[in-house]
């Protein structure tokens, strides 16, 4: 899951790279801040990454700075 403001076809061409080194598919969804934090209050799946993820790129303050602004 990517939350931000991503370029699509740039992290498509970044995991295509990957994809072909581990020769395995990764499926990933892009959302914006603005609608991962709507979606959070009615979905269940998004409550979910709060509480199982795993940050590779980012600052993890930042992340949870924005995970409190959403309750």
């Amino acid at each position: 899951f990517i939350i931000g403001d991503a370029e699509e076809k740039e992290i498509y061409r970044r995991l295509k790279t990957v994809e072909e080194k581990i020769v395995k598919e990764i499926n990933y969804h892009l959302s914006s801040a603005a609608d991962f934090k709507k979606n959070l209050i009615k979905s269940f799946f998004h409550k979910e990454i709060l509480n199982y993820h795993l940050l590779l790129i980012g600052d993890k303050n930042k992340f949870r700075k924005f995970i409190k602004s959403t309750t």
